[in-house]
């Protein structure tokens, strides 16, 4: 319990109970309503509770936060506009409506109440029940906390002019937030400096847990103009290591707030960063999600398989499959498949590798997510890589449990051992198919390699099942619109001639032709 706590407000957390209270109990009403006084819905001497309830009760206890999640209602912007939020709850509740007729449709169970009238109802009730809640209770509820002094007491990362006016506004303000600041985290000025009102320096983040446990710290946000990567991760993790999570506003992060609609303070983004989930309930719902997945993917798509694997043989010598080394979750090798789209020997082409390293040393420059010399693609390959049909047999890997559907990208030994420290530790989960750094680097031909590691970051701190449907859902977009390989319309026009005569020039000896290739 107390890491739900840690890692919803006590604000979200009201929400999320009353949204699933009034749900039911709308649909207790409606029945109610519609059959009485020949229904009696529960029986609390006897412990009798109508089926038909039952199923509601369990309904909303699933559905509510799912649904109301993935229509933001547990964001702050949601006590910041009552007019965007009466219209988030319609949608929300005619999705659960929706959802709820479906499921009757489809199973024909006597459990689903089939009375028309009874579900009109029931989403009137609803959306009048949590409307009420939400755009005049909830509001009155923060402003008696925020006299009563029970909002969660956080502490500013960073002193600068940016995070100055965040705790300024956030002071004159009480009533409208459900935080209290109470002063600053700075490792270059002295602990008890005055900042603004009264607000002072508390210390620094090397002394995070006593300060938490001494001013009672529930909670932090980063707050910064410019900072380098290591240091940016540094904060985030010892922020994550006493409070579950940390609000993070920098420049460096600036581009991701840009595409993954963060919640907000005023009109400022903040990326939420939590703890990498590594529980045994979270990993075991991810394994069963990438196993039934991959497991109909390969069934449905076996006669794809095939004709892949015939025009890989036919259009040049080598083998159907490339098969070599990967760097997986914590460092852990493996061995990883893909249908072969390049000639035979292209794995050792050594203007790739100077690119490659190149761009690792610039790593706020441009580069695109897969550096390669199209001159090594075969005719058959570009098609293959157009469609991402040459990552098909990376299915079979998620079934190993080497990959997941949803993850950074795997990269060979030679490139892992480029990375920096802050780089790698995007791998403390399973490497993946896609991830937030394919969907967003399709449409972002400029984004650096640093931005692209930031997008695998961020889900490793943030992922969910929800948030690998979305990245599932948009990456089939990607796809079908013949951008999985990165490249954009004038660059594929532009293909270079092959540098070769031949395909055969470009392979190795007969006696080493199984060895990897791209």
């Amino acid at each position: 319990m107390g890491w739900v706590l840690q890692r919803w407000s006590r604000a979200v957390l009201y929400l999320l109970a009353t949204d699933i209270i009034a749900v039911f109990a709308a649909f207790g009403l409606a029945l109610r309503l519609r059959f009485r006084p020949f229904i009696n819905l529960i029986e609390l001497r006897e412990g009798y509770v109508l089926p038909e309830v039952a199923l509601v009760a369990g309904f909303a206890a699933v559905g509510v936060p799912l649904v109301f999640r993935a229509y933001r209602l547990y964001q702050r912007r949601v006590w910041l506009s009552r007019s965007w939020t009466a219209v988030q709850l319609a949608k929300a509740i005619g999705v659960l409506l929706g959802v709820y007729l479906i499921l009757q449709y489809a199973t024909k169970s006597p459990l689903f109440v089939e009375s028309r009238l009874v579900i009109l109802m029931w989403g009137v009730f609803a959306l009048l029940s949590t409307s009420i809640n939400r755009l005049l209770v909830f509001p009155a509820l923060l402003s008696l906390a925020a006299r009563s002094a029970l909002h969660r007491r956080i502490g500013v990362v960073g002193v600068n002019e940016a995070s100055i006016a965040f705790a300024r506004r956030v002071c004159s303000q009480k009533h409208r937030w459900p935080v209290n600041v109470v002063g600053f985290l700075d490792d270059h000025r002295p602990a008890g400096t005055e900042v603004i009102d009264g607000l002072p320096v508390l210390g620094s983040l090397n002394q995070l847990e006593r300060l938490a446990d001494l001013y009672n710290l529930e909670g932090a946000v980063l707050i910064a103009d410019e900072t380098n990567p290591e240091d940016l991760l540094d904060a985030i993790e010892r922020c994550v290591q006493v409070f579950g999570w940390v609000d993070v506003h920098t420049e460096r992060t600036r581009p991701l707030a840009l595409h993954l609609d963060p919640d907000t303070y005023f009109d400022i983004p903040f990326l939420r960063m939590r703890g990498i989930q590594t529980g045994p309930a979270v990993m075991l719902q991810k394994r069963i999600f990438d196993v039934v997945v991959s497991s109909l993917a390969i069934l449905g798509l076996s006669p794809v398989f095939l004709l892949i694997a015939l025009a890989v043989r036919l259009s040049s010598p080598g083998p159907i499959l490339y098969v070599s080394e990967r760097i997986g979750r914590n460092g852990r090798p493996f061995r990883f498949y893909k249908f072969r789209s390049m000639y035979v020997g292209a794995d050792r082409d050594a203007s790739r590798t100077a690119a490659l390293a190149e761009g690792y040393a610039n790593p706020d420059k441009p580069m695109p997510t897969k550096v390669v010399n199209l001159a090594m693609v075969t005719p058959v390959g570009r098609f293959l890589r157009q469609w991402a049909l040459d990552e098909l047999p990376q299915l079979f890997n998620v079934l190993r449990g080497d990959m997941s559907l949803v993850g950074p990208r795997p990269l060979p030994p030679s490139e892992y051992n480029l990375q920096t420290d802050w780089q790698k530790s995007r791998f403390q989960v399973k490497p993946g198919c896609t991830g937030l750094w394919k969907i967003h680097a399709a449409h972002d031909q400029e984004m650096s390699y640093s931005t692209s590691i930031l997008y695998d970051i961020y889900y490793a701190r943030n992922a969910n099942l929800l948030l690998d449907i979305a990245i599932l859902w948009k990456t089939a977009w990607v796809i079908l619109s013949g951008r999985a390989d990165g490249l954009s319309v004038a660059a594929r026009r532009a293909v270079p001639a092959a540098s070769v005569s031949s395909p055969d020039s470009v392979s190795p000896p007969p006696n080493r032709l199984k060895t990897p290739v791209a």
